[in-house]
């Protein structure tokens, strides 16, 4: 059986990270399974590794306290799934969270995964790891806000490019977002041929069940999503991961990071 996989750590985003878990699991009626994952390089020694001296055994030593704390936050939010009459699992490994993510991830419908773990520095906006997960895994990418409120609202930044469009395909065809109102916003030239494209994305998603407002602006791409999504009250933003237009770059860039540090709303992630 497929499930979702929800990334969690001791960090205080685990909580965030686990309710956005329960309502994907609520919308796509898709149990839990939850990932912690003991990192290599906070613990070289795997917890049941022999140990050849007394450094070794040290390191051994605190891999299995660690260990041991993740199984207390495995059970606490399988606990918290279970209140909510979400089914769950949970999942430990040690390595590395790109890694680990990956071998569990084949086929699950969703990865969901905080901004910041319990590796990140203080004032650091955006985990270490965030990245390299999105960039590893095929998989549609959650990045879950720290305090969790139901998607109502949800931004699409849309650029008529193939991955926007498997992005109009997946909402389509996804119940993940049924019951939310989309704002489709393109930015570029208002031309002809981009109110065609966006036109026609909008009219999909109404066929498919959604109240959808179509947007054509013009102008720098983060400060329009920005304005929009405070304008408009915005809950999520769905974005495609990677490629080469303004939109498309937006996301793997130094802006990306400027973005998130800007707002506190989740992002959907697609590739």
């Amino acid at each position: 059986m497929t499930a979702i996989i929800t990334c969690i750590d001791d960090s205080t985003a685990a909580k965030g990270v686990t309710d956005y878990a329960i309502w994907a699991s609520q919308q796509l009626q898709q149990p839990l399974q939850f990932l912690h994952v003991l990192d290599k390089r906070r613990y070289p020694q795997a917890p049941t590794a022999s140990a050849a001296n007394a450094l070794e055994e040290l390191d051994t030593e605190r891999a299995k306290l660690g260990w041991n704390r993740g199984e207390e936050l495995l059970a606490k939010a399988q606990s918290r799934a279970k209140s909510a009459g979400v089914k769950s699992t949970g999942t430990q490994r040690h390595g590395r969270l790109p890694t680990c993510v990956e071998m569990v991830a084949t086929g699950a419908p969703l990865v969901v995964i905080g901004k910041r773990g319990s590796d990140s520095k203080a004032g650091q906006f955006i985990g270490s790891q965030l990245e390299n997960v999105i960039r590893t895994i095929q998989n549609p990418v959650l990045v879950a806000a720290h305090d969790f409120s139901t998607p109502k609202k949800v931004l699409v930044a849309y650029d008529n490019s193939p991955t926007a469009q498997k992005i109009i395909s997946f909402i389509a065809s996804s119940q993940l977002l049924k019951g939310c109102e989309i704002h489709l916003l393109m930015v570029g030239l208002s031309s002809g041929d981009n109110a065609t494209a966006l036109n026609q994305a909008a009219e999909t998603l109404r066929q498919a069940g959604y109240t959808v407002h179509a947007n054509l602006q013009q102008g720098d791409v983060e400060a329009l999503l920005l304005a929009y999504k405070k304008k408009h009250h915005i809950d999520l933003l769905v974005m495609g991961a990677y490629g080469h237009s303004r939109i498309r770059n937006f996301i793997v860039g130094s802006n990306t990071v400027h973005m998130m540090q800007q707002t506190e709303v989740p992002l959907l992630l697609l590739r």
